[in-house]
């Protein structure tokens, strides 16, 4: 029952102390660093790290598991056991986390009638039990009860927010018990502005998480009189989305503040975030604005304005910690501790570069294009380059037939109000692109074509993050309806569909232009070059995205902002050559300025 755990919990810490954790997603922070990241959260007095499981990226593809290198789970937890902390495991299935898809794999879009985060969905339930099965094999023996450093797991995440199904968190909860073997304490948490309609089930206990305290302890003193209190997340700082203004903050001032409230209130608490790290590659998510009724993609960088930064430094939030706890705890701060810091540290393709190189490509490899009669989502692509990742591009040949103007019409069905963005091209030339960030989907698109004239025109649509919260299902990525014009005759239902993951394979078989990183370096505080920050708002880059030795760091937008930066972790370079490619949609800029701070407009 839930007193033997909470007996247990309080044996386990050998006497009243509460506690006191870290949010750190090892997804979202490179391997060579989990034990630096680690030690900085034991140093600021902290004894508990907190990290959610990103299923779409240990199964990528169904049946296809991934527990290696930035994946490695259980190399984590036995480094956070070494470290000295313990952990509380946030496996979902569902995560959200400004995770793509909230941690869903995008595969699970392709099977009839799939509805995610409810028991009426039985593909959905067999997926689940399926990846629960798999991943377990890997956490059971890190569980606090065979000596891990796991003392609590999360029974799915935030669901009073959705809220679609009595049955479903039951159904999660048995088959962490059954299928994990999870004998631990079980955590329900919840938003404070959903908290009165959490599910309370035996054996568990319910969390609370805000930015300010509000009425949450009397919250939850009426729900579960007696029971200690724990705020799962206390929001250190918040995330930032592309054209908002200003990276998002959170005073040290206020943070201090809030933090004293909850531990004077004796409750637990954990820091959400302690380090937010990076969204590499294609998994920064998306949120969805119900008045727009469209989504707002996620920035590449999680910072977070965390107690320590993107990069693992120490800001003033991790002073102010370290300060709090030593005043409330004295016995866990140890002054002996020395810290890792970071350490300081000057060509660009465009979109028919890399499609002239892919379609030589599809020429030598096995490609199973989609139906030419009419467009597919990027879910449906099939063969070796099929991604639901990166881009799609989709081209149709126009004959014009006596009109001054083509007109592109049914946009609004042709384009997801998830996150897809679409630039239009006609022979090769932008005429339109539809952004993330308005608030309309035009009606219709002209352009000139005068009559005997053909025209080629293609629809580059990126998928720039599925909506990780409130609106779940139905979340494709492409185009999922036929752009219609008007006044021609096909070549109209002739469509191309190439997809452009990006991907390692296709990037290493393409001849795809690069530049050569030069690094030399001899003095470090690691077996490897030091961290740097890529800036291409100096750079004079519009929007794209950049990988480093086959590694994708991430989407930026220096044009819309406010994130001016991507992170380029130190264990990704090597002394010597490094291989950079940039694939840029908007403008070429003229040389890659490098920085050793991040930076914000």
């Amino acid at each position: 029952m839930i007193w033997t755990y909470l007996f247990k919990i309080r044996r386990l810490f050998k006497s009243k102390t509460r506690i006191l954790s870290g949010s750190l997603h090892y997804f979202r922070v490179p391997k060579e660093y989990w034990r630096d990241r680690l030690e900085k959260l034991k140093g600021a007095g902290l004894n508990t790290v907190q990290t959610y499981i990103g299923w779409n990226l240990h199964e990528p593809r169904e049946g296809d598991f991934i527990f290696e290198d930035e994946l490695d789970v259980s190399e984590f937890l036995k480094i956070a056991k070494d470290v000295g902390l313990y952990v509380i495991m946030r496996p979902g299935p569902y995560i959200c986390a400004e995770w793509e898809w909230g941690g869903f794999p995008a595969w699970l879009l392709t099977k009839e009638n799939m509805i995610v985060r409810q028991t009426k969905s039985e593909a959905y339930l067999a997926a689940v039990q399926n990846w629960f099965t798999v991943l377990f094999s890997q956490l059971r023996d890190h569980q606090w009860s065979r000596g891990g450093p796991i003392i609590s797991i999360q029974v799915e995440n935030e669901y009073a927010s959705y809220n679609k199904d009595s049955e479903y968190l039951p159904w999660v909860k048995n088959l962490l018990t059954d299928v994990g073997k999870c004998f631990l304490l079980k955590i329900i948490n919840e938003t404070n502005f959903f908290l009165k309609g959490a599910h309370l089930l035996p054996d568990t206990f319910l969390t609370a998480n805000f930015q300010s305290v509000g009425n949450a302890f009397e919250v939850l003193d009426k729900l579960q009189p007696n029971r200690p209190k724990m705020v799962t997340e206390f929001w250190a700082g918040w995330f930032d989305h592309w054209g908002q203004q200003g990276h998002s903050l959170l005073s040290p001032t206020t943070f201090n503040k809030t933090m004293r409230e909850i531990l004077n209130a004796g409750s637990s608490v954990n820091q959400y975030m302690f380090h937010g790290g990076t969204s590499f590659g294609w998994m920064a998510g998306s949120n969805w604005l119900s008045k727009k009724q469209r989504g707002t993609s996620d920035t590449t960088s999680y910072d977070y304005d965390a107690p320590l930064s993107e990069s693992g430094d120490l800001t003033e939030k991790w002073n102010v910690t370290r300060e709090i706890i030593k005043e409330f705890f004295p016995k866990y701060i140890n002054d002996s501790y020395v810290f890792r810091q970071s350490l300081p540290l000057s060509f660009m393709t465009d979109i028919w570069d890399f499609v002239h190189d892919n379609e030589k490509l599809l020429h030598e490899l096995e490609y199973e294009q989609p139906s030419a009669s009419k467009v597919s989502s990027m879910e449906y692509f099939k063969g070796q380059f099929s991604s639901p990742y990166g881009y799609a591009l989709y081209q149709s040949q126009v004959n014009c037939n006596g009109e001054n103007k083509m007109t592109i019409s049914n946009l609004h069905s042709a384009l997801s109000p998830n996150m897809t963005r679409v630039t239009i091209f006609v022979d090769k030339f932008n005429i339109s692109t539809v952004n993330l960030i308005d608030d309309i989907i035009p009606d219709e698109i002209k352009f000139d074509c005068r009559s005997g004239e053909q025209k080629t025109v293609s629809f580059l649509a990126e998928n720039a993050g599925r909506v990780n919260f409130a609106r779940l299902d139905g979340n494709f990525a492409g185009l999922t309806d036929t752009p219609k014009f008007s006044s021609y005759f096909p070549l109209s239902h002739n469509w191309t569909q190439i997809s452009l993951p990006l991907d390692e394979l296709q990037l290493r078989m393409a001849t795809t232009k690069a530049t050569t990183l030069l690094v030399n370096e001899t003095q470090s505080d690691f077996d490897f070059p030091r961290d740097t920050y890529i800036d291409f708002g100096k750079s004079g880059c519009g929007k794209g995205v950049v990988f480093v030795n086959g590694k994708n760091l991430g989407r930026y937008w220096s044009t819309v902002g406010p994130q001016q930066t991507l992170y380029l972790p130190g264990p990704w370079l090597k002394l010597g050559e490094n291989e950079i490619i940039i694939f840029e949609e908007e403008q070429i800029g003229e040389k890659l300025v490098f920085s050793s701070v991040p930076r914000w407009n």
